[in-house]
């Protein structure tokens, strides 16, 4: 029988080793922090802290801090983890439950921080350690006075959270686009967005360094250079300073009736194509709407009478004023020369009735006359759409060379 003990003991062994194999990982283990004490001040040294543990099994996991109050902060809140080692990240700073994204620097003093694994039969495994916060910045950045506001005299303003500024980028000149206003407390990076119906966000300023002072922000209701759609959207202001405080603050804006505009020229005929000193060019300008919203305008009506020495400044008020500079969102047609003196200084609106509107699909003939005054060989004509206060969208349109007989 002797010799058949070391066969005994080799079975023992194996069994022994089989029974360690079989046993489970442990759920939770090797919870470590790398430092006891932080700084949460934008100084960069000593600001956080690294919370190491290891899941054996398929789990989730959370991360509480209790404070010596028993107040709670949580780091993780039942996240899914697979069997592995990790590290979660403490900066001492903890968010503030008022529906924005604000998080603020955590009191000083000492907490207890506990890593909690739970897996999908109810097993929970949990170990504690203790950090504690000092020196950290409890004067956050402060976004004070936010106000929304369109240009203009008189125009809309909205300071408050529950009203609504209402704006129609549609290229009328009117309520096109939005004015963000606020003040920043002290440096901080800061970035301003808007988000719509759905939460989907639509940048306006990329985040970016900011000094604490004033600041201005105009959106004209786009997104990567397309109109976005009529509805409801919220603007966000988010300041970030060095410490890990987050401000936010938030305005409603509604869009409506915005569109884009879009006339284009699409005939152009000069005549006669010789005239002598002091002969009257006539003009014919078709011109169509193909956008989606109406297009003002504005005088000198079409039909007009100009001579080469007259721009569209040349008619005046009582007081000397001009009667038809330049407005933003008005349209007109333009003919301009090689000789002339400014940029296009002959402009007529699109209908003699300057109050009507070009509908979307809409077509209108210009016609007028420039009696030409220069004593110059050929004078080269051309014509182009005018957008007050943006240019000449499509540029130069029909340019043809007129002979001068003198």
């Amino acid at each position: 029988m002797c010799p058949r003990a070391p066969h005994r003991l080799l079975l023992l062994t194996l069994l022994l080793s089989l029974s360690l194999s079989c046993r489970p990982a442990p759920l939770l283990s090797g919870v470590s922090i790398s430092a006891d004490t932080i700084t949460p001040n934008g100084d960069g040294e000593g600001d956080r802290a690294i919370i190491s543990y290891q899941v054996g099994r398929e789990g989730w996991v959370s991360i509480v801090l209790r404070d010596e109050q028993g107040r709670e902060y949580l780091l993780r809140d039942h996240e899914p983890r697979s069997p592995g080692s990790y590290q979660a990240v403490f900066d001492g700073v903890a968010p503030v439950n008022d529906g924005k994204a604000t998080r603020r620097v955590m009191p000083d003093g000492r907490y207890v921080f506990t890593v909690i694994v739970e897996d999908g039969t109810g097993e929970r495994a949990e170990a504690s350690g203790v950090v504690t916060v000092v020196a950290g910045d409890h004067n956050p950045v402060q976004i004070d006075n936010l106000v929304l506001s369109v240009p203009g005299a008189g125009g809309q303003v909205v300071a408050t959270p529950s009203d609504r500024l209402v704006i129609s980028p549609n290229g009328d000149g009117v309520d096109d686009e939005v004015i963000i206003s606020y003040a920043l407390s002290k440096d901080a990076e800061v970035v301003v967005f808007a988000t719509d119906s759905r939460g989907a966000v639509i940048p306006i300023d990329q985040r970016q360094p900011r000094r604490a002072a004033l600041y201005t922000h105009y959106w004209n209701g786009q997104a990567n250079g397309r109109l976005v759609p009529d509805g409801e959207y919220a603007i966000h202001v988010q300041a970030f300073d060095q410490a890990g405080n987050v401000s936010e603050e938030i305005r409603w804006l509604v869009i409506r009736g915005g569109g884009k505009p879009d006339l284009r020229i699409t005939k152009v005929d000069f005549s006669p194509a010789a005239l002598p000193i002091g002969g009257q060019l006539q003009v014919t300008i078709r011109v169509k709407n193909f956008g989606d919203v109406p297009l003002k305008t504005m005088g000198p009506p079409a039909g007009t009478p100009y001579r080469t020495d007259q721009t569209f400044n040349y008619w005046t008020d009582e007081t000397g004023t001009p009667l038809y500079y330049e407005r933003p969102g008005r349209w007109r047609v333009a003919v301009s020369w090689n000789t002339a003196g400014s940029p296009y200084p002959v402009r007529w609106g699109l209908f003699q009735d300057v109050d009507r509107e070009l509908l979307p699909g809409e077509e209108a003939v210009i016609t007028g006359t420039i009696t030409v005054l220069p004593r110059q060989r050929e004078f080269r004509v051309w014509a182009a759409v005018e957008q007050g206060g943006v240019g000449f969208p499509g540029g130069e349109v029909g340019l043809r060379t007129i002979i001068i007989n003198y």
